[in-house]
């Protein structure tokens, strides 16, 4: 008994010890928790900032799908040529820059990215595209970014293509007339 005792008041004490550092690891933990989540907040408010301003100077563009590539071709005239097949009034100098962008994806041409100079005449331009009727392979968007586009699929395939649609950079769902 003599012997155990002493044994087992070092056991005890160690025990304590031990017991003292698993609170204090777990109060660590708490704060790391905390500020890893604190962080994660910060890097989405600073993602949506960021999509915010990307999405911003995207306004004054617009996408142009489907547009064969011709040999030598002149994006700028193939622009002011569908805005005369539109009967949208676009002058030479309404256009900051345009060219093709991306990559041929499936056999079908790279896509033509148009600056406009002011937003009237994008929009002009980009409602003018009702009038190419549904034949004309032709297709005119808003220039969205990666993240917006992504969401606007993952809202096309929700509610269906004709049920979405953009704005200024916004998605939006079409609301049903009663």
């Amino acid at each position: 008994k003599e012997l155990v005792e002493p044994l087992m008041a070092i056991q005890d004490e160690k025990i304590s010890d031990l017991e003292d550092k698993i609170t204090q690891l777990e109060a660590s933990l708490t704060d790391q928790n905390l500020f890893v989540s604190t962080l994660e907040n910060s890097v989405k408010i600073l993602k949506d900032k960021s999509n915010h301003l990307e999405q911003y100077g995207r306004l004054d563009n617009l996408r142009i799908l489907n547009v064969p590539k011709i040999q030598d071709e002149n994006v700028h005239n193939i622009v002011m040529n569908l805005a005369t097949q539109m009967k949208v009034e676009l002058h030479s100098h309404s256009i900051s820059v345009c060219h093709r962008t991306g990559q041929a994806k499936n056999g079908k041409p790279r896509q033509i990215i148009v600056k406009f100079c002011a937003r009237s005449e994008r929009n002009s331009f980009l409602y003018g595209r009702s009038t190419l009727g549904s034949s004309n392979p032709v297709f005119i968007s808003e220039d969205l970014t990666k993240l917006n586009m992504d969401m606007l699929i993952k809202a096309k395939n929700r509610l269906g293509s004709k049920n979405v649609f953009t704005r200024n950079g916004k998605i939006y769902e079409k609301q049903m007339k009663i």
